[in-house]
């Protein structure tokens, strides 16, 4: 993680300042609960899962939906209020 953090860091290496964001937050979660990275897998597949049937999508929207799950939970790992997976907002869907 720290080299992730680091490559993205080096002059010259384009990332948008979202992505070293969330990568951030990612870090800091798993930094402090081992089951991190466990709980945000959770949390993106029932996201898209729950995108999925709302839209009705079919096999051939799959790509559609899966850069709606990652942008959905990429503006929640920015949020300023969210320190770990549990205060993501799409945590709600595992209960």
């Amino acid at each position: 993680m720290l080299k992730i953090m680091h490559l993205q860091q080096r002059p010259g290496h384009s990332s948008e300042p979202s992505l070293s964001k969330c990568c951030l937050n990612i870090c800091f979660a798993m930094a402090e609960d081992e089951w991190a990275f466990d709980l945000l897998y959770c949390v993106a597949f029932m996201l898209m899962d729950k995108q999925w049937l709302q839209r009705n999508a079919s096999y051939m929207e799959f790509n559609e939906v899966l850069k709606s799950t990652r942008g959905q939970l990429e503006r929640e790992l920015m949020m300023d209020d969210v320190i770990r997976i549990e205060d993501m907002p799409s945590y709600n869907l595992l209960g």
